[in-house]
């Protein structure tokens, strides 16, 4: 056993989501990312106390760290932050988990699961506006929606990006271009009549200097922790 450890202030995680909620106002959703053990803090007892403050969607990283919420009787929805190989579709149904959606492949085994096992699996889109990790390009959006449309199962709840610098010191020019890439494209979908309940975009940076960002639901991450 090793002699060091560390206490964590519940109630300390709870506020600080008390302060996000006045930031963005009552009528928007919070997602709660709990990844990587909830950046050391211990994932379970950080889920649970997010829960409570008014987070209504929980974030992880990968699929084990969702099975794991699930397996400690968390009911909440929970969103896999990372692109899942297809080989993880049965689990993601299975234990009713929100994918992250950015390949068709992806897609596609999420539908056989879905049918197979009779639930809908339920998904939210990766558009990369400039953070150059995962994700779909703005122009590839509308022909992939229109794609998965034809797979039976799969329900498009959101859609998301990430912002690359929006916690730099600059004066937010490139964050600012990233959000209108992410409005127009989001905007013009629901004007065709795509159904897009949810669109996030906002890091705990953006929570706090750009107000414009915060849309349907924030995801603030390390401000939850101090």
């Amino acid at each position: 056993m090793r002699p060091t450890h560390i206490e964590i202030d519940l109630s300390a995680i709870r506020h600080n989501l008390d302060e996000v909620r006045q930031a963005v106002g009552p009528e928007r959703k919070i997602l709660a990312p709990v990844k990587a053990n909830a950046y050391g803090h211990g994932m379970l007892p950080v889920a649970r106390a997010a829960l409570e403050a008014g987070a209504s969607m929980l974030g992880v990283a990968y699929l084990d760290e969702g099975i794991a919420l699930r397996q400690a009787g968390i009911a909440a929805p929970v969103l896999i932050f990372g692109s899942e190989l297809p080989e993880g579709a049965p689990e993601i149904v299975r234990w009713g988990l929100t994918a992250t959606l950015c390949t068709y492949e992806l897609a596609r085994a999420l539908s056989e699961a879905a049918m197979r096992l009779r639930r809908n699996a339920v998904v939210h889109i990766k558009v990369d506006t400039g953070m150059g990790r995962i994700g779909l390009k703005v122009e590839e959006i509308r022909s992939f929606l229109q794609r998965i449309s034809e797979l039976p199962g799969v329900v498009v709840e959101g859609i998301y990006t990430h912002f690359a610098t929006a916690d730099g010191t600059g004066d937010g020019e490139f964050v600012l271009a990233q959000m209108e890439h992410f409005r127009r494209v989001v905007g013009q979908l629901r004007r065709e009549g795509l159904n897009l309940p949810v669109a996030h975009a906002a890091n705990s940076a953006a929570v706090l200097r750009y107000p414009s960002a915060h849309l349907d639901m924030v995801r603030p991450g390390i401000m939850i922790y101090g």
